[in-house]
């Protein structure tokens, strides 16, 4: 009986991090649109205690998107520089994640260059390209081919 209750609730944390990770995907897309969803990515990501390397990604992303949405130039410079620092310790805690390569990516290929955050463009590329073909989760997979179409076009 132990052994299935174990497996059962095994089963249910599985789909539950699935299906929130779809939903951070999702959120992440439109999070650049505008302020109302960037703020709506901001509260399901701080909604969620998951303490992945991804989700400390997708924090790092959200911060970065906030900027585009605040005008004091202070708190700009602030959430730029959680922003970055979120990133880049989810890509030490976890340099083989695709999903995580991909947001520093799309950050980077966004941003303006004068904020001197774009050195890692051609090596997060050229990993993703590289590596896409091991990823073996379809709708990760699907995810990432469909982020770097947009990024690219």
């Amino acid at each position: 009986m132990r052994l299935v209750l174990t497996i059962l609730l095994l089963v249910l944390s599985q789909y539950s991090y699935s299906s929130d990770i779809l939903k951070t995907r999702e959120l992440y897309s439109n999070a650049s649109l505008s302020e109302n969803n960037c703020k709506k990515f901001g509260e399901s990501l701080y909604k969620n205690s998951t303490k992945s390397p991804i989700i400390k990604g997708y924090k790092g992303c959200y911060l970065m998107i906030k900027c585009k949405f605040t005008t004091n130039p202070i708190q700009k410079i602030s959430y730029f520089k959680k922003g970055k620092s979120k990133i880049e310790k989810a890509i030490k805690e976890a340099p083989y994640s695709l999903e995580i390569r991909l947001l520093r990516y799309s950050i980077q290929k966004k941003i303006p260059k004068l904020l001197l955050y774009f050195n890692e463009i051609e090596e997060d590329y050229n990993f993703i390209i590289n590596n896409i073909s091991t990823v073996k989760d379809h709708k990760t997979k699907e995810f990432i081919i469909q982020s770097l179409k947009a990024l690219n076009k």
